[in-house]
């Protein structure tokens, strides 16, 4: 068997593994009990629930002293949005690293290979793989 058949079968599968999680991330419902006690669905962005799992690895970052008072500040903007019991300040702050690396990799990578590409022959060219690696 070549090579580029089985990593392309294992990249599709990881395609297809990602999918379905998006998928049944998506469907989710939270429902949130209000103060008279009626229940009322709600729930936060896409994105965020995509990430939520990845959230924990940061908790020890933002439980130093320096971040208390934007977690009190956060606390209360969450509460003021209704979506208290959906997402604490810690997750919130991870989210807030975790946005700008993530999806900077799916923009960065195409505007540097299409940087390069436009640019032939001149300093972006050969400097193109410290730009991937040192970009972002």
């Amino acid at each position: 068997m070549d090579l580029k058949f089985i990593a392309a079968v294992l990249w599709g599968i990881c395609a297809a593994g990602l999918g379905a999680y998006a998928a049944s991330i998506a469907r989710q419902i939270t429902y949130v009990t209000l103060a008279d006690g009626r229940r009322q669905a709600r729930s936060l962005p896409l994105l965020f629930r995509l990430l939520m799992p990845l959230t924990p690895n940061f908790r020890p970052l933002f439980a130093k002293a320096v971040f208390q008072g934007i977690k009190k500040k956060l606390e209360r903007k969450i509460v003021a949005s209704g979506f208290e019991g959906l997402i604490t300040p810690d997750e919130f702050l991870s989210i807030r690293v975790l946005v700008p690396v993530l999806l900077g990799l799916f923009f960065w990578i195409p505007f540097v290979r299409l940087a390069i590409a436009s640019a032939q022959g001149t300093v972006i060219e050969k400097i193109g793989p410290a730009l991937h690696v040192f970009g972002l």
